[in-house]
């Protein structure tokens, strides 16, 4: 998938150990969260089932708009993740300060490098646990080029980095 690239393969490539951020938007709401656990659950169509934690302010805006967006994060961008982490803690608008777009669901979509897969959902089951999954059917996705440091802050990290090594 290229940064143009709205089609979707039937293998989403998605494999354990990579972080996501679920996002969705309804009328004047939208939110965030991270999520621990996504699976490809079919090729054709292709479709994902996420693992999402009970109790999130995310929960009603993806009811109400019947989609969600999986923004996977770098492997080094840890604002990212920080910033949602604090986010969730103090229920702030992540996304105010984290540049994003949307594809075909009107979903957030974070723009700071990584796969995007925009979502329709198809099943909301709630059992009796602490989590409940969504299966849902990728109906756009693109690859985001990484985000560029710039020539100052990669400096500074080299100097963090040579410090340590001392």
């Amino acid at each position: 998938m290229g940064d143009d690239a709205l089609s979707v393969s039937s293998d989403l490539g998605i494999s354990s150990g990579r972080r996501f951020v679920m996002t969705a938007s309804f009328e004047d709401d939208r939110a965030a969260v991270l999520v621990e656990w996504v699976q490809q659950c079919a090729q054709s169509p292709p479709m994902v089932g996420v693992a999402l934690h009970k109790g999130r302010p995310i929960e009603p805006i993806i009811r109400d708009s019947g989609a969600f967006a999986l923004c996977e994060i770098p492997r080094d961008d840890s604002f990212l993740e920080r910033a949602l982490r604090r986010a969730c803690e103090h229920d702030d608008d992540v996304l105010e300060s984290i540049p994003h777009e949307t594809l075909v669901t009107g979903s957030p979509c974070i723009t700071r490098g990584g796969r995007v897969f925009d979502c329709q959902v198809m099943r909301h089951i709630d059992f009796e646990a602490d989590y409940e999954l969504y299966i849902a059917q990728v109906v756009a996705a693109r690859t985001y080029a990484p985000c560029r440091l710039s020539a100052s802050r990669q400096a500074r990290r080299r100097r963090a980095a040579d410090l340590q090594t001392f």
